[in-house]
């Protein structure tokens, strides 16, 4: 579910309901995923190839015949589910990057009326700062809010990967 909810914040639900449709149905050829998804099959593939370069699903060749040429070969989509994991830590560890940076970014914009409100005169008398400057730092206590609230959710999101994989605690799985 929570690979479910990365992959449709990231992709969008088209790409969520091919995911389901794998999840549920196992390994498929990419014919069959489109006419589950009801989708052209140019549109599927293309969505198949954005899953797989991005980690979640992955593919497997069957040959029809011991030559083992790539024009004779079955090409099934399944999700790989170590695979999977490791993508979806990599998501939630971009995305906690991109809050911090976000935060470092609305704070340094706002580095003068933080220095301003930090000074002596300026705590000890409040109506110093002008209108327009009370409610920009308003607005930075709220974007502030937000940014954490973002960070708890992707805190709750990575113990949610690591309590379905066990074995991600390995450095080597965020390679």
């Amino acid at each position: 579910r929570c690979v479910d909810a990365l992959v449709h914040e990231k992709f969008g639900s088209v790409h969520a309901r091919l995911l389901r449709v794998l999840r549920d149905k196992q390994k498929l050829d990419e014919k069959v995923v489109a006419q589950a998804t009801m989708l052209p099959i140019a549109a599927c593939r293309e969505r198949l190839h954005d899953l797989a370069l991005a980690g979640v699903i992955d593919t497997i060749e069957i040959p029809r015949s011991a030559d083992r040429n790539p024009s004779r070969m079955f090409y099934l989509w399944y999700i790989n589910s170590d695979k999977q994991m490791r993508s979806a830590m990599r998501f939630v560890y971009q995305a906690m990057s991109n809050v911090i940076e976000r935060g470092a970014k609305e704070a340094s914009a706002r580095a003068l009326l933080v220095a301003k409100t930090r000074r002596q005169d300026v705590i000890a008398d409040p109506s110093l700062l002008t209108d327009g400057e009370r409610k920009e730092l308003q607005n930075l206590a709220r974007i502030k809010q937000r940014l954490a609230v973002a960070s708890v959710r992707l805190d709750s999101m990575l113990l949610v990967v690591y309590d379905t994989d066990p074995h991600s605690a390995d450095l080597q799985l965020l390679q």
